[in-house]
């Protein structure tokens, strides 16, 4: 609302002019009202006048003057018909209150009123903008008012548009459900049912396809691009089949075999938690995802199944595979691939195809379209395009730079480059490795050339992580070696044992005590620290070639990382354990202590600790098409890497049995 300032005497807030005439004679009637002169310009009838009529009428105009010369254009314009000055000041409490839904009138106030259409486009305009703000609850009350005044449903057309449009997802399945089907055919319903594949709203797509069938194979030539072409290009919410966990798998009398009663009940209760955690979260979610979209896609693929070749043609569906091949829905590639006798008469024709399926797959780093073809026919992986170039030339270029943004770090993508490459040189025929193309370039060397930069990257980002966490593992080292020497307390003089070697645990419960604790968790802490830093030097003295990058390097991360953040917690336990043996008695302070303690282990969690689960996923996850599992990477990883293991298991085995021996 605008603010401004008027001297107490004013009778117009601006002088006429030659387009404000409408603002001038309102303000300067009821001046004139208010002065009781009025009847000089329009006689008044006194016949069967009352005088209290009279006075009532002279103290609104003159109440009704006063607040119109203080309002703004904008704020005039809301008011300028209203002819009470109570009605004006609710419409500009209205206006500047959270709360104007308590004021807004109910019908039976309307039924005498002419102003029942400026409310409504008052109450449109908040519901514009409470979709903006995405407040459901604001919307849905204006939505029962506006409702209340007019039982048109068709009013929320332009609601239910601007909610998809803004991607407000709750607030558009509200406004869906209240607006009626009939209200959303010919065009304006497809236009939303683009609007909600762009958006990826499936639900409603969904339930459009449903009332409106022929909606899926709706052609091209009326100027609109078919629904499957439109889903291909705006990949749905697929969820990764991998990450489903089939909690039946776990067999309870297994895991309690040799257990006790009790130990076995609580096996029991512990599975059935799990059951319970993926019941009640796990699968919603994978539904709210997975579900909607995949009935989209099957429904408009079984749709293109049951039509003519031209009418195939015309709903552009070989286009429809090539975008769903780029953006990875292999869904639309296996649901499509029935009409393929539609989409390419000739079994060569089919072939040819094919292999370009194949070649298009294999350079957009497209994994789940890649292996359904390779199970579908492995020997169009055999193809060489007209540059000379083969599949594992196309797998050595360098992938598009939004795929490689997906992954964080320069190192983990060059892995991932050389996954790739290395899972479809396992396919293709040996030959091909040392095939040319017509510049003269191998596979190898097409590689080395497109990952020439990525190299130095990932080179620079490995240094950088191990120098940096070299110097937190060196410091450890040097306190718990010091720690180790200069116990709480101090020895004993007389015996030069420590003074609270013996101190008594805090409950009979425990056998240990807090002095077995800190010596333990000081070694465990100056162990890992030092296995940590070797494993981070190992790193620095690394020749940062390719091959280093696939396994080699990012194994070592894994172990230095992973071993610098047991150092660190055991660290924080080894000094909780020396605050009580020094403390006793003040537990007040201890768990202060204690809890601040945990400070550093969080940070480091919460900087590091994503990092190493991606490396670790990325490093020791299975094959692509050649089937190897994590067991087997990580022992091929260890003999490679470290062929002197066995003879250092066996020195300890030895060393362990002269030990019980003596």
């Amino acid at each position: 609302m605008e603010i401004a300032t008027l001297p107490p005497n004013t009778i117009v807030p601006e002088v006429l002019g030659e387009y404000n005439y409408e603002r001038w004679s309102i303000s300067i009637e009821h001046y004139l009202a208010a002065q009781d002169v009025w009847d000089v310009i329009e006689p008044i009838p006194t016949t069967e006048e009352i005088y209290e009529e009279r006075v009532w009428n002279k103290k609104n105009a003159l109440a009704l003057h006063a607040i119109k010369i203080s309002c703004g254009a904008k704020a005039f314009d809301l008011i300028k018909k209203k002819k009470s000055a109570r009605d004006a000041w609710k419409a500009l409490h209205d206006m500047s209150n959270v709360s104007v839904y308590d004021y807004i009138p109910r019908r039976h106030e309307f039924v005498r009123s002419d102003t029942t259409t400026e409310l409504e486009i008052e109450l449109q305009g908040i519901l514009h903008e409470s979709i903006c703000k995405g407040s459901k609850r604001r919307v849905e009350r204006v939505v029962y008012r506006l409702l209340d005044i007019r039982a048109d449903r068709k009013i929320l057309k332009p609601a239910l548009h601007a909610a998809i449009t803004a991607g407000q997802e709750d607030i558009a399945c509200f406004l869906y459900r209240e607006t009626p089907s009939e209200f959303l055919h010919r065009d304006y319903g497809f236009i939303l049912l683009e609007e909600c594949v762009t958006k990826k709203m499936f639900k409603i797509a969904w339930d459009l396809l449903n009332h409106f069938p022929h909606w899926a194979t709706k052609e091209s030539s009326e100027g609109y691009m078919p629904i499957i072409l439109r889903v291909a290009k705006t990949p749905p919410p697929f969820h990764r089949r991998s990450i489903e966990v089939n909690v039946e798998l776990i067999n309870p009398s297994d895991a309690a075999h040799d257990a006790s009663g009790e130990e076995r009940s609580c096996y029991q209760s512990c599975l059935q938690f799990l059951k319970a955690l993926r019941r009640k979260l796990v699968t919603p979610l994978l539904k709210i995802l997975d579900v909607c979209a995949r009935k989209v896609v099957s429904f408009l693929c079984e749709k293109l199944r049951g039509l003519q070749q031209d009418q195939v043609l015309q709903n552009r569906a070989e286009e429809a595979i090539y975008e769903a091949i780029k953006n990875g829905i292999p869904d639309i590639v296996i649901e499509i691939e029935p009409t393929k006798n539609l989409l390419w008469a000739s079994a060569s024709t089919r072939y040819e195809v094919l292999k370009t399926m194949v070649a298009y797959a294999i350079e957009h780093r497209q994994e789940e379209v890649a292996k359904y073809l390779y199970k579908y026919r492995a020997d169009i992986f055999s193809d060489i395009d007209e540059d000379g170039n083969n599949n594992l030339h196309l797998a050595a270029k360098l992938a598009p730079h939004f795929q490689l943004d997906r992954i964080s770090g320069a190192a983990l993508q060059l892995q991932s480059e050389l996954r790739w490459f290395k899972s479809v040189e396992a396919i293709v025929p040996r030959f091909y490795t040392e095939q040319k193309n017509k510049n003269g370039e191998t596979p190898c060397q097409v590689f080395v050339k497109e990952h020439k930069n990525l190299l130095k990257e990932a080179e620079e980002w490995m240094k950088r992580t191990a120098e940096s966490s070299t110097v937190v593992g060196a410091l450890i080292i040097t306190i718990m070696f010091a720690a180790a020497f200069t116990v709480p307390g101090g020895n004993d003089q007389n015996t030069g044992f420590p003074v609270f070697l013996n101190t008594t645990a805090p409950a009979e419960s425990f056998t240990v005590t807090p002095f077995k604790v800190f010596i333990v968790s000081d070694a465990i802490s100056l162990f890992t620290a030092s296995s940590s830093v070797f494993m981070f030097l190992g790193i620095l003295t690394s020749r940062y070639t390719y091959e280093d990058f696939l396994i080699s390097l990012p194994m070592k991360l894994i172990v230095g990382i992973s071993s610098l953040f047991i150092s660190i917690a055991t660290l924080t336990v080894a000094f909780c354990a020396t605050l009580y043996v020094m403390l006793r008695g003040q537990g007040k302070e201890v768990i202060l202590i204690t809890v601040l303690a945990g400070i550093p282990i969080m940070s480091f969690a919460l900087l590091q600790f994503r990092l190493l689960v991606e490396i670790i996923a990325s490093t020791l996850r299975p094959a692509i098409f050649v089937r190897k599992t994590a067991t087997a990477q990580l022992v091929e990883w260890l003999g490679d890497n470290i062929p002197i293991l066995p003879f250092v298991v066996k020195i300890w085995v030895r060393m362990y049995r002269l030990y019980m021996r003596s």
